[in-house]
């Protein structure tokens, strides 16, 4: 007969298992760990664009990590979706958050293990500059595309995005990202992605809205542009078919993104004006060092020329 401690927790006698949680990294998106914050708006925009492809076809996340972008292409539509990812611990999160909605497995974007021709839309997004061959991973990629599927596909853009990240192990610029993907499809279309800072104006309805996948109809205007080539990331479809047309995709950060820029923006300021005061210290106490070694070097030197002086009067009297 089970205890009521028993009872409480199913009768098994054991804590209710917890939900699998994810270690923040630093690179990998976890949903609900950048709250607010552009860096979720830029990784929700690319599964929104491919969302737009998915009603209907077989889906591939090459490189799904947390699984809330093959959850994404699944109720956009999709008539099946798989997630691959090399983390077992991401897998183990996804499959906690969103296994309805997708199959996920353990593999690598270098050895994929799917036949041939199986996805209609192949989604890899932020994923083959983290692999130590990117052309095999595209070819890879390519392989498992059906003859009429679509990838959807993007890289940061190297020598604009920065340059310290240890996560990543070969990146592109946009034009060598375009030219990898030319040798391997008919058809490639490059799309820019940039951060920008908006101010929305809407009704109510618009200004509460919190679902990335739920359209809040506006009017984009743009004060400031950038020529092609100074984008942060470059978003690609490519296929051997016509190419579908495509929507351009915004997804909005909060106040809170604006804040924490200002904080940080602050922060380095203040750091910067403290590292230029102990410059300018060091520079004082440089200076009066070298003062200090001169008048030493030039007492030295009198003194050399005195003893050199009283060696020649000495030897005058001998």
């Amino acid at each position: 007969m089970s205890s009521p401690e028993d009872q409480d927790q199913g009768g098994s006698g054991r804590e209710a298992e917890q939900p699998p949680q994810l270690r923040e990294t630093g690179e990998r998106l976890v949903p609900g760990a950048h709250p607010d914050h552009i860096v979720e708006a830029e990784h929700i925009a690319r599964y929104e664009l491919a969302a737009t492809i998915a009603p209907g076809r077989a889906a591939l996340d090459a490189g799904c990590g947390a699984g809330y972008g093959a959850a994404i292409l699944a109720r956009a539509g999709a008539a099946s979706v798989a997630g691959v990812d090399v983390d077992p611990d991401a897998l183990a999160f996804a499959r906690d958050r969103y296994g309805d909605l997708a199959d996920f497995s353990e593999g690598n974007l270098l050895e994929l293990l799917y036949e041939d021709d199986t996805f209609g839309l192949v989604a890899c997004f932020e994923a083959i500059e983290h692999v130590v061959d990117p052309e095999r991973a595209l070819d890879e990629l390519r392989r498992v595309m059906a003859a009429d599927g679509v990838l959807a596909i993007s890289t940061p853009n190297r020598g604009v995005y920065r340059e310290d990240n240890p996560f990543h192990v070969k990146e592109m610029t946009s034009d060598e990202f375009r030219d990898a993907l030319a040798a391997r499809f008919a058809n490639v279309r490059i799309l820019r992605q940039q951060v920008h800072m908006t101010t929305l104006l809407s009704d109510d309805e618009g200004q509460a809205a919190a679902d990335p996948s739920v359209e809040v109809p506006a009017t984009l205007r743009k004060l400031s542009g950038q020529h092609p080539g100074e984008e942060l990331y470059a978003v690609a479809l490519a296929a051997d078919a016509e190419l579908p047309a495509v929507p351009n995709v915004a997804v909005l950060g909060g106040a809170v993104a604006v804040r924490q820029w200002q904080d940080s923006l602050a922060a380095w300021e203040a750091r910067a004006r403290h590292a230029e005061a102990e410059h300018d210290a060091s520079s004082i106490e440089l200076g009066h060092t070298v003062r200090v070694k001169d008048a030493a070097v030039e007492e030295l030197e009198e003194m050399r020329r005195r003893v050199a002086a009283s060696g020649r009067r000495g030897r005058k009297l001998l």
